[in-house]
């Protein structure tokens, strides 16, 4: 499995001076299990994968400290004519907390922090999907934004909402909780569906409700932050449900897709394939997407001409270039972002240690550019050697397809729900695939590289 040799997450909030706050970021490692060999071949002991938890935004407040603040915050506006708003793009997704730098505002429903977007007119049909992420170091612990969706016209009249039970608990797949869901597999989703009869529909407000701050969400007690590899030592599972409290506010993304089975999202490249995405709300729903070619043929892959080369994509699934493993610098990455109008986002040090067949990858810098799918890991010599991709994932794809498509698969580690799949693609690139048990579909890839840079 990518064996990652990191400790679960403990964010405190510092001391505040006159002119800032200062934040620490404290992770305590809460074991660590030993190898065990078999053979030639090395088996996976427990391990636990960290606590990368909000990017941008720092540690989020302790649950006393959120309701605190909601409780005494004043309302930032008199109307819904005065709320803040923020454009929503096609193809683009946000993160975002619902904290202390977040407005109040009283609704109808009573009082909430929120976020307001101006909806992109068009192309329709396309799906809003919010997403909302557990909070805290251990699931008995946690807490959760609740939200509800409205929509306003441009008058800012209400025209729609999301009622009870338009949220559900969903699985938060692998570079989802690495980026944003602290490290827990499981989030509540829910979103909204716009076509040509919703035009008159311009804004979408994320928030809550006083009914919905009364209630709880049921979480399997099993969930603990990200991949637990079961070996000597390691945690029982149990099939109860653990009732996490929901919060005046918490972690939240936001996502557009495009429902359209015969064009592409603005920007989109010119390769498309059309897919079921099973969970949504809904049902199962038509989203066009552009895919890598990771999986999904049903021959074997030759050897590639470039395997150190990794395609780079915004969220619109626009391809901007290209990145070589084991040669592209950071300064090197940063600049095609931005010659394609986007950016690198903030360096971040990282202390994971991937497993990547016999070789242990150990990047410490990391860069998740924002409106993207990507999250770049650099080594000390700040040489790119690990690139995942998140919008190689085709969740229609399976294992079997991978293992026809690539010659020596071998699975390098299993838990309860995703097990990991990897192929050499050349004697310094290593393609990771991380698989749903129970669904058997592609979660996420990784590409490595594993020969010493320089």
């Amino acid at each position: 499995m990518i064996r990652i040799s990191v400790p679960f997450r403990r964010c405190a909030v510092a001391f505040a001076s006159a002119r800032q706050k200062l934040q620490s970021f404290f992770c305590a490692v809460s074991g660590i299990g030993n190898s065990l060999a078999t053979g030639r071949r090395r088996a996976f002991g427990l391990l636990f994968i960290l606590c990368v938890a909000v990017f941008s935004q720092g540690c989020a407040k302790p649950y006393g400290t959120l309701v605190r603040h909601y409780r005494e915050t004043p309302v930032c506006c008199n109307t819904m004519a005065d709320l803040p708003v923020e454009p929503l793009l096609a193809g683009e997704k946000k993160s975002f907390e619902l904290g202390a730098n977040s407005p109040l505002y009283r609704f109808d429903t009573g009082k909430s922090l929120f976020r307001v977007f101006a909806l992109p007119e068009g192309p329709y049909p396309y799906r809003v999907t919010v997403s909302s992420y557990l909070v805290g170091d251990y699931l008995k612990s946690s807490y959760i934004f609740s939200p509800q969706l409205i929509t306003l016209d441009k008058d800012r009249r209400v025209v729609r909402s999301t009622g009870p039970g338009s949220f559900s608990v969903a699985h938060a797949d692998f570079l989802e909780s690495l980026q944003t869901a602290g490290g827990f597999r499981n989030k509540i989703e829910g979103g909204l569906t716009f076509t040509g009869t919703n035009f008159d529909e311009r804004y979408l407000v994320v928030l809550t409700t006083d009914e919905l701050l009364r209630g709880k969400t049921a979480f399997p007690s099993k969930e603990v932050p990200m991949l637990i590899l079961g070996s000597s030592g390691g945690f029982t599972a149990k099939s109860s449900e653990q009732q996490v409290p929901h919060a005046p506010g918490g972690m939240v993304s936001i996502s557009w897709s495009s429902l359209s089975t015969g064009k592409s999202a603005p920007g989109a490249g010119n390769a498309e394939t059309v897919i079921s995405v099973p969970g949504a709300v809904s049902g199962s729903e038509q989203i066009a997407v552009t895919t890598p070619g990771v999986v999904g043929s049903s021959e074997k892959t030759p050897a590639p001409v470039h395997p150190e080369q990794v395609t780079v994509r915004l969220a619109s699934g626009r391809t901007i270039g290209s990145l070589d493993l084991g040669k592209t610098t950071m300064d090197e990455a940063r600049r095609l972002f931005q010659d394609n109008g986007a950016g690198l986002g903030s360096v971040r040090k990282n202390s994971t240690t991937f497993t990547i067949g016999a070789t242990s990858l150990a990047p410490t810098q990391l860069y998740t550019p924002p409106g993207t799918h990507h999250q770049l890991f650099f080594d000390d010599n700040g040489v790119l050697v690990l690139f995942a991709d998140g919008s190689a994932a085709e969740p229609s794809s399976s294992s079997s397809d991978f293992r026809q498509r690539y010659s020596g698969v071998r699975e390098t580690g299993r838990i309860a729900g995703s097990y990991e799949l990897q192929a050499d693609l050349a004697p310094c690139v290593t393609l990771i695939a991380v698989f749903r048990t129970v669904s058997d579909t592609l979660d996420s890839a990784l590409f490595g590289y594993t020969c010493p840079t320089r």
